[in-house]
């Protein structure tokens, strides 16, 4: 072994060798050292790679890096150096998954509703709708009990409409409708996020 090479170096290839091999001894990890080291150049001798093994091993010892039961040594393992950066990985992780089902179960949505925009457009064929029925798409149906009573109010241009319920109300939207309409319903109803029933007290809803 080099003389510039001392007990950081030889600690490190002492835990590789018992690492790998989860159990073994002084004596077994001593002698494949000092054959490891047996090639090199500027050599030591075998009582000084052996002196040398003895101390790196009480190093990882002290360290809770490996574990000597009497004659044995046993790997333990590397301590975390920084619990919380793990921990950080952890909840970056699970928030990375959470992300993608959520983007998983948008995409199925998208698709059925994909199928269900071919299935009207191969309805309207078969039976075409006069222009002045036709009902644009997205849009969205607001349905309350009859008791009900509603103020409407629609801004200038158009683009906000401010709904007043006296009695709770439910809102769904194209797809949730086209799936009750179309006859026999071009698949099994998945998309169960699109139907919004919400019992709202009197006041202004937007």
């Amino acid at each position: 072994m080099p003389a510039t090479k001392g007990l950081r170096h030889f600690s490190l290839a002492v835990c590789n060798k018992v690492r790998d091999k989860a159990v073994t001894t002084y004596n077994e990890v001593a002698d494949e050292l000092v054959a490891d080291f047996d090639d090199e150049e500027s050599k030591n001798d075998e009582k000084n790679i052996r002196r040398r093994v003895y101390d790196a091993l009480n190093v990882l010892s002290a360290m809770d890096i490996i574990r000597k039961v009497k004659k044995e040594i046993h790997w333990v393992g590397l301590p975390s150096s920084n619990s919380a950066q793990l921990q950080a990985l952890e909840e970056e992780q699970q928030s990375r998954t959470e992300r993608v089902a959520k983007k998983e179960e948008h995409l199925m949505e998208l698709v059925n509703q994909l199928h269900l925009y071919k299935a009207l457009i191969d309805l309207n064929a078969k039976r075409p709708v006069p222009n002045d029925e036709k009902l644009a798409l997205p849009f969205i149906i607001v349905n309350a009990d009859h008791s009900s009573k509603i103020d409407l109010r629609v801004s200038a241009d158009r683009t906000e409409y401010v709904f007043d319920f006296t009695n709770p109300f439910e809102i769904r939207d194209d797809p949730d409708v086209l799936l009750h309409v179309l006859e026999p319903p071009p698949m099994a109803p998945t998309f169960t996020n699109t139907t919004i029933s919400t019992k709202w007290p009197s006041g202004r809803r937007r």
